[in-house]
């Protein structure tokens, strides 16, 4: 059953993707469109008229999300702040509204400029996709608040916890598992939720019980409060400490920051949490409007916490499969008030969500595949009680950059509630998915064109670095709670922004823990049910797998948690993992076991091909490493060059390393693989180049050399061969031969003239060579014939001539340098005798061996 759902998920996010490679450009003259009923009463309340709310002297109320416009009007006119904070699901208290104010430029001024308003600044996070300043704002401020230039969104935060020795220990074989020595001792532990101390009389009446280490202890123990919720708070943290108290009463130092307030503050808890040395976090604590396509602010931080160490134990979330998901597809507007709207199917436009009683608050968080701060399509949801419309929200995404309505209805009566998804600007057609929730209700099925999506915890449990927890009530473990939060998580977009090249699935939940259990608290916190209370009893079984093994790695931990040896498996999917239950409830004595393993993995490998194909240990052709793993005992995990195959892409003496851990320790081997593919290169000749030489001038075979280069096996000779002294072109070969016996040739050319170093008396009189002939000197190759010719231009009335005025011809047995003289012809003496030459070109031309060169010299005479 598990693989149609994931490939079910896959489809429906590629089929939403399909044609949206690239996301659209807002218009250069962006229009925000019609205003929507919440801002004209804005405007009205400050002294404006309604019809005018388009105007662009109003605009920057648009910043405001329209639970806050409610607000702002209220106060303006008057009003009950706190019927409409009831009404519209914002909190407020002492007449300050909780905020996110998203912003530009520098964030500590905008922080500052806030605090001027009256903000108290609960947290700042400086973090990519959102730049928050988070705090309680009062709500006179919040149109001020939206005027300030550095404000870009004033958005409600919405979120909740997840709603008590716990039956669960004993499900969880919590006694067998402190049987075998561990039970907590030495291990720090946090844990997020609402509050731990406003409720009754606090952490000391669970002290004074024993469900809390306290002073009393023995040996002592404490508790202690980095930042509590605020007054009125249910305790729920202390619920969840006393559940993990009793799986590891060895426990002596807890702590405690609450996760309320908004993304940004839970983020600084966990960081607080982490600073402070904790080694295990249990979080109940959600915000449907962190983004769902993409790491968030808190998502992010429970990634470092898991980077320092710490195992992060996150609940899935209540809400079974409340989700839907789809592509825009549009049709036309039945109100008219927008270009088109979402037709979820068949020509609805609006989607019937279920029936609820009058006063019950239904939130829907509904985003699209836009990043956080780029969003470029602007959206609308129309509330609809009893088929009939009866509101919208309408936050501006597209001035914004929010990809989100945050949308929020309390029942005016009981019936049944509907949705549409308008589209008022941009022109893609986005992947839509909207998370519904009801809180005090049990979980629904949405009524209409349902696609049963996944409701994991958009921050906390869609993260990476969180082990996140499904519920199972402790009397039939492994069978999920009904509202239990079903999967998987996937992104969209990287961290910053960026779309990835495909779904990124993440198999969540991971595992399955037990609820419905006892707590000291009164209810709902006796029995506490939920995954708020799932979290710290799987979180407890960290303890003491922490206690057992305190150097194991956060990664082996999990690891161990998600074995299927020590699991029981999803009554209702089996097969692991499953988007019901993960990997299975958790059976704290087995992974206890194999967190006392004291042995590190065994780790074998073998070279493809087996044995080198070339000299002195070489391989000349692909070769790869395969690695085995192996741990008896417990998981392997974090291995690090362990690829198989691993393929040795470099050349040389190449040293790979294979390096994996278990609860035992970790492990290394190494295999060195001697691996050159490439012959020899850059092949240089020495003491001779490719040029023409004289016969006499070649130089000796004796001193020619060449040389090379190899990176890979490095080069162990270089031969010169072809060398020849005859007249003519000879090619010369370098053999270049590396350490495995690769070899690489070059060839130069070069010529051997059959004559050469011509030369001729730089002065000479025109009567000695009448009388005697001209006097060179030349160097001949062995067998050599030689013709030299005088040839005289002249110079006459007519035109000018040439005449072959001398010419000798000779034969050479040996090489070397001769002299001798090229005579004149009678010819010749009587023009030198009548002074008509002008110049005289002296032509030498040998023969040898079927080869032949030709010198020439010309002289001008004066």
């Amino acid at each position: 059953m598990r693989r149609p759902l994931i490939a079910l998920l896959v489809s429906s996010v590629l089929t939403g993707l399909a044609g949206n490679a690239h996301a659209g450009v807002p218009p250069r003259h962006y229009s925000p469109g019609p205003a929507s009923p919440a801002l004209r009463s804005l405007v009205g309340a400050l002294g404006g008229r309604a019809d005018d709310a388009t105007a662009v002297r109003w605009a920057y109320l648009r910043k405001l999300d329209t639970h806050l416009q409610d607000l702002a009007t209220a106060s303006l006119a008057g009003q009950s702040v706190s019927a409409v904070a009831r009404r519209e699901g914002v909190t407020v208290r002492g007449g300050a509204a909780q905020v996110d104010v998203y912003v530009n430029g520098d964030i500590d001024s905008a922080a500052a400029q806030l605090r001027a308003l009256g903000m108290h600044v609960d947290a700042v996070s400086r973090v990519a996709p959102g730049r928050i300043v988070e705090g309680a704002l009062p709500v006179t401020a919040l149109t001020n608040a939206a005027g300030l230039a550095a404000t870009r969104a004033v958005i409600s935060v919405f979120g909740g916890t997840d709603a008590t020795t716990s039956q669960g220990d004993a499900a969880h074989h919590g006694p067998q598992a402190r049987a075998l020595g561990p039970t907590g001792v030495g291990v720090p532990v946090g844990v997020i939720s609402n509050s731990i101390n406003r409720a009754g009389s606090g952490i000391s009446a669970s002290q004074t019980s024993g469900d809390l280490p306290g002073p009393a202890s023995v040996p002592p123990g404490s508790v202690t409060v980095i930042r509590d919720g605020p007054l009125g708070s249910s305790d729920e943290g202390r619920a969840m400490s006393e559940i993990i108290f009793d799986e590891a009463p060895g426990v002596r130092s807890m702590f405690f920051s609450t996760g309320g307030g908004g993304p940004a503050s839970k983020a600084q808890s966990i960081s607080d949490l982490t600073a402070a040395g904790v080694k295990v976090i249990a979080d109940d604590v959600f915000y449907l409007v962190e983004p769902m396509f993409q790491d968030g602010v808190v998502a992010q931080a429970v990634d470092a916490a898991k980077a320092a160490g710490v195992a992060y134990f996150a609940s899935a979330g209540n809400r079974a499969r409340q989700s839907w998901q789809g592509t825009y597809s549009p049709m036309p507007d039945p109100r008219a008030v927008s270009p088109d709207t979402n037709d979820f199917g068949g020509g609805d436009a609006v989607q019937t969500i279920g029936s609820f009683s009058a006063g019950q608050p239904v939130e829907l968080a509904l985003q699209w595949d836009e990043p956080y701060g780029g969003a470029t399509t602007e959206l609308a949801v129309d509330w609809y009680v009893g088929g009939v419309y009866n509101s919208t929200d309408d936050l501006d995404n597209i001035g914004t950059g929010l990809p989100l309505e945050d949308a929020t209805i309390t029942m005016p009566s009981s019936s049944t509630l509907g949705i549409a998804i308008r589209r008022k600007a941009g022109a893609r057609l986005p992947f839509l998915k909207y998370i519904a929730f009801a809180p005090g209700i049990g979980p629904f099925t949405i009524v209409e064109h349902a696609t049963n999506s996944g409701t994991i915890n958009p921050d906390a449990g869609s993260a990476n670095g969180a082990l996140t927890v499904a519920a199972s009530n402790w009397s039939t473990p492994a069978t999920p709670e009904t509202y239990s939060s079903r999967g998987p998580a996937f992104r969209l977009f990287d961290k910053f922004g960026n779309r990835l090249a495909g779904v990124e699935l993440r198999q969540k939940p991971d595992v399955d823990a037990a609820d419905a259990v006892a707590t000291s608290l009164p209810p709902p916190f006796n029995p506490f049910a939920g995954t708020s209370a799932a979290t710290p009893s799987d979180a407890g079984i960290g303890v003491l797998l922490r206690a057992a093994n305190a150097t194991m790695p956060v990664d082996e931990l999990y690891a161990i948690l998600k074995n299927p040896a020590n699991t029981i498996d999803c009554t209702l999917t089996l097969g692991v993992p499953d988007s019901d239950c993960g990997f299975g409830f958790d059976l704290a004595d087995k992974a206890v076991q194999q967190a006392l393993d004291t042995t590190p993995p065994v780790i074998g490998s073998s070279v493809n091909p087996p044995a080198p194909n070339g000299p002195h240990g070489w391989y000349t052709v692909p070769v790869s490493v395969n690695w085995t793993l192996a741990d008896a005992e417990s998981p392997v995990v974090d291995p690090v060059g362990c690829a198989n195959p691993t393929n040795v892409t470099s050349e040389g003496t190449i040293p790979l390393t294979c390096t994996a851990v278990s609860a035992g320790g970790t492990s290394s081997r190494s295999v060195t693989v001697k691996h050159d593919q490439t012959a020899p290169t850059n092949i240089k000749f020495k003491g001779i180049s490719a040029k023409h030489f004289d016969p006499t001038k070649l130089p000796k075979a004796s001193k020619l050399r060449c040389t090379a280069t190899d990176a890979g096996s490095g080069v162990i000779g270089c031969k010169v061969s072809g060398f020849k002294k005859g007249p003519g072109k000879h090619k010369l070969k370098g053999t270049a031969t590396n350490d495995a016996g690769l070899t690489r040739t070059r060839t130069i050319t070069y010529v051997v003239d059959v004559i050469g170093g011509l030369k001729v008396k730089s002065h000479f009189s025109l009567s000695a060579i009448a009388t005697s002939g001209l006097p060179i000197s030349l160097d001949v190759a062995k067998g050599a014939k030689v013709n030299a010719k005088l040839i005289g231009t002249l110079a006459s009335a007519g035109a000018a001539k040439r005449l072959v005025i001398g010419n000798t011809n000779k034969r050479f047995k040996k090489a070397g340098r001769f002299k001798f003289r090229v005579p004149l012809s009678s010819t010749g003496r009587h023009v030198i005798a009548d002074q008509a030459l002008t110049k005289i070109t002296l032509t030498v031309t040998g023969k040898a061996h079927g080869k032949s060169t030709t010198k020439k010299k010309t002289f001008r005479v004066a």
